[in-house]
Order: structure tokens, then sequence, then C-alpha cells
């Protein structure tokens, strides 16, 4: 459960108010549900509202919050509002700028990424620990060109919350038009290190039972190496290009996010 709170919520999100002028492209609620093996017991870890808007200049934007719902969760961070993030791509989910802070009471950070002319992506992050000890990081990833494997790609690779993931889903169905491949990407928390390894895998589609119905939905696998070097892996659900959830299971847990927005009651998948 540790390691699925720590990558499932370590990018979770805060609403940012966007212009009247503006009108939302997709907005919703993901649930994060977290079921544990040896007791078959489910907890609603918490909720994460996302707004994705087109702006005027042609460009994304997306916001979103996450509220805390677990007890646990609470207590140990001191707030059920643990993230904000604000991200901005262009159409084919491209990153062009990246911004994600975080005030607890283990401490704050600031994490952002610029990406100048699309072939340097500049990295700082600043961290201040509990006793008010600071720290300030910054470095340059020079990006590749489409299509090569050996070139870092203008895409985050992070803790996977829902709403970044759903970025993650758009950049595949607008640029991976193969049954595999890989991408080296972009995780502002590994400065040292900040180049991560993206495995896709475009997976046979499957159904998903909600308490009215069944539904067929695409799959897309995605694997990776964690800070520690374990792999670990998930899988994107989507109907019409649209995100309806993510799995993702460790040998002691299982992780459902779900867009509670369309089931509020969630749903199985039937494989």
């Amino acid at each position: 459960m540790k390691k699925f709170l720590a990558i499932g919520l370590a990018l979770a999100f805060f609403i940012s108010v966007i212009g009247g002028a503006q009108q939302p492209t997709e907005n919703g609620t993901f649930a994060y549900q977290i079921t544990k093996k040896s007791t078959g017991t489910t907890e609603k870890a918490g909720e994460e509202s996302f707004v994705l808007q087109k702006q005027a200049d042609g460009t994304f934007r997306l916001v979103s919050s996450f509220k805390a719902l677990s007890e646990e969760l609470k207590a140990e961070y001191g707030t059920d509002d643990l993230f904000s993030l604000d991200m901005t791509t262009d159409a084919n989910s491209r990153l062009i700028n990246y911004k994600v802070t975080s005030k607890t009471i283990k401490g704050q950070f600031d994490a952002s990424i610029v990406v100048n002319n699309g072939q340097v992506a500049k990295i700082v992050l600043k961290t201040k620990d509990p006793a008010g000890k600071e720290t300030s990081s910054e470095r340059e990833v020079i990006l590749g060109k489409d299509g090569d494997p050996d070139q870092v790609q203008p895409l985050i690779a992070t803790g996977f919350a829902g709403s970044d993931l759903l970025v993650l889903q758009k950049f595949i169905t607008a640029n991976v038009k193969e049954n595999k491949r890989s991408f080296l990407a972009l995780d502002p928390f590994r400065l040292t290190n900040p180049v991560v390894k993206l495995d896709i895998e475009k997976l046979a589609p499957v159904k998903i039972k909600t308490d009215k119905d069944t539904i067929d939905v695409q799959r897309v696998g995605v694997t990776f190496k964690d800070e520690k070097g374990e792999t670990f892996s998930l899988e994107l659900l989507s109907k019409d290009n649209v995100l309806q959830g993510i799995t993702a299971e460790e040998p002691t847990s299982r992780l459902l996010i779900y867009r509670s927005d369309l089931y509020p009651k969630g749903f199985e998948v039937v494989k």
C-alpha cells in the first residue's frame, strides 16, 4: 500500500482558476481505490478533480486537485491537500511547461520543467525539510527528434497520478502507431538521473463491468523501473480516446484509479 501511495499520489493536484472565456475540453474526477490482497478489504484513498482546457493559442492546459480521504494519509501528511500541478502541452500532448508543488508536515517541494523551442528541457527542483533547510538544484536535458528511441521525448514520467496518466494516454494515441514502443521521458524528482524509460504496449481490449452495464475498452500497458530499479507496470483503460481508469498490481495490493464522475460506484475489469 505504501508503494502505491507513493506512486499514485506523488503527483496529486490542485485546481486552478482559468479565464471564463475558455471552455473546458475535458473535466472529471478520478477516485483512488486500494485493495489489500491478504484481507480483500478495499479503501478509497482519495479523489482527484481535473480540468483540461484548450487555450486560445492552440495549446492545452491541465490543472487538477487531489483530496485525501484516507485518515492514514491525512495523519501522515497533516493535511488533505497534498500536491498541486499545472501543465501545458501542445496539441499532440507534448510537454511545454510543468509545475508541481507540495507543502505538508513532511516538508515542501517545487518541481518545474520548461521546454525551450522543443529542444531543451530545463528542470528545477527546490525542497525545504521540516526543519527549514532548503535546497535548490537545476539541470538541462537535450530532447530528441520524433521517432528516435534513443533521444529523450518531451513527455513526463513521474508519480503517475490520474491526470498525469490522462496526458500520457493522449500522447500515446497521438504519437504511437506501433503495437510496442519505448520512450525516454523526464522525471524532475530524479534530478541526478531524470531520464526514465517507458515501455508501451497496446494490449487486447477488455471489458469493464459497472453497476449498470458492461463496456468494451481499449488497453495499453506501461512498464518502467522505479527509483529503486524495481519494475512497475500499469494499464491504461480508455474508450474513444477518453481515459476511463488505470489498474496496477504489486504482491500485496491492487490499485484502481477510475473516473468516478462516469462510474460513481466504480467498475471491475473483466479479462
